[in-house]
């Protein structure tokens, strides 16, 4: 169903702008309202849609246009049009209608089309003003589809309060102007202002419905996460239809639609390590030293962008504001770093001095941080740091933990589970210690610092007396996401925050071994249909697919590359499968991680076929595995895809070989029962063969169909064959010799025939030559029925050819009995049975064909009445009958002579 969008009529003007109906094509009316005699108009169309074609303006007239002198000069883009003469009926109701032509680019240049319509001073507005006198412009064409946002709603449900907060929006999508099948993403981002910078993308959906023109359909998003980088105040939701911009659109720039949402929860800054001094010394009045610290921005809060000020200070007493002192110039410092929601920020103060009048013994290093109150926060009452310094060079005492048991309760065996440990700490000093501080445990790989990942704190406020000990139990641990399989460590890291100034600061870290007996395990599912950009419609069509790899939760982590490798298969099994290539993989997996990536370009391989088949993607598909797994029988992930058209598939459909005395004639039929186009190819013909032929052989002949053979279509080919040798063949016709078409089926492109070309036909006896040897001329002869007489041919009858001229004695090529001529022969070999009783001159190899007419040669006697020789040409050519005339010329001859 269209959509219609209406202006308001004005005293002297109404609008109808924007009309997508039914009807494909872009359609744009104006209409205004004639005041004055001779009004000229201004039609100003904005904002129009690519055309993909010639563009239709259509001008419609009411009112006086019923003379000659009463017409319209129109032009469009300030080029003159031909004149528009109006109605024929004074102030005509019914629109009188014209049509002009002009290129797409008066649109495309730069999406606007003015048309002036400027009646002649003759058209009048008084003699028709009651019947609503007005000039209306259409401009119609057919343009893209044009994907945009009708509505949208964020959030539909949940919350955006803040980092971690989860939500839903809905949002409708419009198509205007042509029908739409190409499917699409639309992308959800959180966006700091208006604008389409720094957004972060929050989650999509992938759209295959089909738009008409015009249609408007909804959709509600998946779940969407706030993210860390949000900030207190009114933010967006930015909706991107068609975001990866597969769908080529009349207007790419109305694909963005802004929702704005609150964000309320406040960030929380607070310090999480400190060391003092970090350089030079605390051990006098007046020392120089630097400080460094950690801050952190609370987790599930929002992102922190204002500049804060952390104050520094020498305090007597821990835990106390009174008597504190300022630590020279350098005591405040502005951080200007960004802290998202969830993050830390470790920096290193300036020079600081210790007051003179610091006193020998322990007092207290005190940090503000967002002194002065700069970031509104959630909790101001944690911004404050006390740190234990020592003034003077008497004894420390000296902390550190040993008798580590893990698992004291629960498993290290793989990522995510959980357990407790117990240690002893000791003062090993002869100094007591009455400062509480703080002991951190980590998950290493190795009894180093290196690669070590924080797990929790317990804070110790027992005092240790001189060389005195406590033993203390963890509090609950969870073995991180980035656990090796194999050998580990757990770290205790006594005094972490450095709150407590001992004599010897590098025994505070122990290790505890582990084992983590969970290996990776690797999944892979496909996240959106296949394909997701380009086609499967059948072999040869090349495609991508989206596919997201999962190491499995309470696993173990790996760095090592693998690949993934896709096929195409029948049916959802590795029965059959072709493989289609690979990508490889170079993301490092934590326990539970997964990543989402697009294969390489794939082809639908030409044994494809049509109907719904699979798109296997094996993760980790090397031989041997590159990745040792705990489960190796997950791997694979069968997507469904669907393929229109099948491979070419070239046979020969009928082959026939007809043999007219030494000619053959070949009709060859070659088909492509395939579902897709072939290339070029060529039809072979082997005249003799005992077997098929392949790929590799010659044909004696061939045809080239240069445009290929069309899915389900056919081509006959006729081949001629002259001077084919005697005796029976076995001739084959080859479609695609040479095998050059890349076919679902190669084995069915050949057949065969059968065909034999007979010897030619037994032509008679031949007569007495009545010539002697020396002079003799062989000739065939046909019996014919007698037509004429031995006068036809002008011959006397003393010139008739004598009783013995028949075969010589030595001849041994005529019937058996005809070895000698008796008296009165004439011109029949006595022992002929060739001719039946009442035969009237044919014989047995006449075949029964109409006698030919006297051909002039001469014709023995016929006194017994009966057949009489007719000498026509044979087969042997016209030369045989020369030769006759001339033999018969020179017998002739030498009879005279006698």
């Amino acid at each position: 169903m269209g959509i219609k969008r209406m202006l308001v009529c004005a005293s002297a003007v109404c609008a109808l702008v924007l009309s997508a109906g039914a009807a494909y094509g872009a359609t744009f009316t104006q209409t205004q309202n004639q005041t004055t005699d001779g009004q000229d108009f201004t039609f100003t169309f904005n904002n129009l849609p690519i055309s993909l074609g010639n563009v239709t303006v259509t001008v419609g007239l009411y009112g006086d246009y019923d003379l000659t002198s009463e017409y319209a000069d129109v032009l469009i883009d300030g080029v003159s049009q031909v004149q528009h003469q109006g109605g024929t009926t004074q102030c005509n109701t019914t629109v009188a209608n014209q049509n002009y032509t002009v290129a797409a680019t008066a649109v495309n240049n730069n999406n606007q089309l003015v048309v002036n319509v400027n009646l002649s001073a003759a058209v009048a507005f008084a003699i028709c003003q009651n019947a609503n006198p007005r000039v209306t412009v259409t401009v119609t064409y057919t343009s893209r589809a044009d994907l945009r946002m009708w509505t949208s709603l964020a959030p539909a449900t949940g919350s955006t309060a803040g980092d971690g907060q989860q939500f839903t929006v809905t949002s409708q999508v419009q198509n205007l102007y042509e029908n739409l099948t190409t499917n699409f993403w639309l992308d959800y981002f959180y966006c700091p202002t208006a604008a389409d910078t720094g957004c972060t993308l929050l989650g999509f959906t992938y759209i295959t419905d089909d738009f008409t023109p015009g249609q408007i359909r909804s959709y509600t998003s998946p779940t969407l996460t706030m993210p860390a980088t949000a900030e207190v105040g009114t933010r967006y939701i930015l909706f991107k239809v068609d975001s990866l911009g597969g769908v080529t659109e009349a207007d790419e720039t109305n694909n963005n639609r802004f929702d704005a949402i609150t964000v309320s929860t406040l960030p929380d800054l607070s310090f999480t390590a400190s060391t003092v001094p970090q350089t030079g010394s605390t051990n006098t009045p007046g020392s120089v030293f630097t400080a460094q610290y950690t801050i952190a921005n609370a987790d599930n809060t929002n992102a922190i962008y204002t500049d804060f000020v952390v104050n520094y200070a020498y305090c007597p007493t821990c835990n106390s504001n009174t008597g504190c002192l300022s630590l020279g110039t350098n005591s405040n410092q502005t951080i200007t770093q960004n802290i998202n929601s969830g993050a830390t920020y470790t920096f290193t103060s300036g020079n600081l001095v210790l007051p003179a009048s610091a006193t020998t013994g322990f007092h207290c290093i005190r940090a503000i941080v967002d002194n002065g109150a700069a970031v509104a926060e959630s909790n101001e009452n944690n911004n404050v740091r006390w740190h234990t310094i020592y003034v003077g060079s008497g004894a420390l005492p000296d902390l550190l933990a040993d008798q580590l048991t893990v698992p004291a309760t629960g498993s290290v065996a793989n990522a995510g589970a959980t357990f407790t440990m117990t240690s002893r700490i000791r003062n090993n000093a002869a100094v007591a210690q009455n400062t509480d501080f703080q002991v951190n445990y980590y998950y290493c790989p190795t009894a180093t610092t290196t690669g070590c990942t924080y797990l929790n704190t317990q804070l110790v406020t027992t005092n240790l007396a001189a060389n005195g000990n406590t033993i203390v139990t963890s509090p609950s641990l969870t073995m991180p996401a980035n656990v090796l399989y194999g050998a580990g460590q757990i770290r205790v890291y006594v005094d972490a925050t450095g709150l407590v100034p001992e004599a010897d600061e590098t025994n505070n870290n122990s290790w505890a071994a582990i084992n983590v007996t969970a290996k990776p395990d690797l999944t892979i599912a496909s996240v959106a249909p296949v394909p997701f950009s380009g086609d499967t419609n059948g072999p040869g069509s090349t495609f991508t697919a989206r596919f997201t790899v999962t190491n499995k939760a309470q696993t173990s982590y790996f760095n090592t590359d693998f690949q993934v490798e896709f096929f195409y298969c029948p049916t959802n099994t590795a029965t059959g499968c072709v493989s289609l290539g690979t990508s490889a993989v170079t993301f490092n997996f934590l326990s539970g991680a997964s990543f989402t990536f697009t294969s390489g370009q794939l082809t639908i391989p030409a044994t494809a076929t049509p109907g719904a088949h699979y798109l296997r993607a094996f993760v980790d598909s090397k031989t041997p595995q590159d990745i040792d797994e705990s489960d190796e029988t997950n791997n694979n992930v069968y997507a469904p895809i669907t393929l229109t058209t099948g491979a070419a598939d070239i046979y020969v459909k009928t082959f026939t070989a007809t043999a007219a005395g030494q000619t053959i004639t070949y009709t060859v039929e070659t088909c492509n029962k395939g579902g897709a186009t072939t290339t070029a190819m060529v039809v072979g013909l082997f005249y003799n063969r005992t077997t098929a032929p392949t790929c590799a052989d010659t044909a004696d002949d061939s045809f080239t169909i240069a445009g290929g053979l069309a899915a389900n279509g056919c081509n006959t080919h006729v081949f001629t064959r002259a001077g084919a040798p005697v005796g029976a063949s076995t001739p084959y016709a080859m479609g695609d010799q040479g095998c050059a078409v890349t076919e679902g089926d190669e084995t069915n492109n050949t057949a065969s025939a059968s065909v034999t070309v007979a010897p030619p036909p037994d032509q008679g006896v031949q007569p007495d030559k009545g010539v002697e040897p020396d002079y003799a001329i062989k000739f065939d002869a046909v019996i014919t029925k007698p037509e004429a007489t031995v006068s036809d041919v002008g011959v006397p009858p003393d010139q008739a050819l004598p009783p013995d001229v028949g075969t010589p004695k030595n001849d041994t090529t005529g019937p058996a009995a005809d070895q000698s001529t008796p008296a009165g022969d004439k011109g029949t070999p006595s022992g002929d049975q060739g001719t039946p009783a009442g035969d009237t001159g044919g014989t047995t190899s006449d075949k029964g064909s109409t006698p030919s007419k006297d051909t002039g040669a001469p014709k023995p006697p016929t006194s017994d009445g009966g057949c009489s020789c007719s000498i026509q040409q044979s087969d042997d050519s016209a030369l045989g009958l020369l030769g006759l005339l001339l033999g018969l010329a020179l017998v002739g001859l030498r009879r005279r002579r006698r």
